[in-house]
């Protein structure tokens, strides 16, 4: 735990407004992005900050980073997705249940659809390990 590379990165919140983000992490020791969303809700024009590490991390490695602007309400269902999967960090994880999203089937609403339409704000950045 002690030797583990993190690394950090910061962005500023406006204050004029509710924002939602969702972050997405790329390295190369996970096939997928490992994924956060975050809200302003007590950091509203604050400078925010998030940090990564993982136990493989070593120079040379690149990690890439994806900062979303996301809705209020993608931010709950991303929310609610990650506390069912598990992956949240919580020792007492919640029983898996399908969440809904906004996808309508249009012949048949009983037989919803997995899954949500969005459109988001991105900034990218690729960091390689030094």
């Amino acid at each position: 735990m002690g030797d583990e590379i993190e690394v950090t990165f910061y962005y500023k919140d406006n204050a004029s407004q509710a924002n939602s983000y969702l972050n997405s992490i790329t390295q190369p020791y996970s096939p997928f992005p490992e994924i956060e969303v975050e809200d302003d809700e007590h950091s509203n024009g604050n400078l925010m900050q998030e940090s990564y590490s993982h136990e493989k991390l070593k120079a040379g490695d690149q990690v890439g980073f994806k900062l979303y602007g996301i809705s209020k309400s993608y931010y709950n269902y991303m929310f609610k997705l990650i506390l069912a999967t598990g992956n949240d960090g919580n020792p007492f994880p919640t029983t898996p249940s399908a969440v809904r999203g906004n996808v309508i089937n249009q012949t048949n609403s009983n037989n919803y659809a997995f899954g949500y339409f969005r459109l988001a704000e991105v900034d990218t950045k690729n960091y390689m390990i030094k």
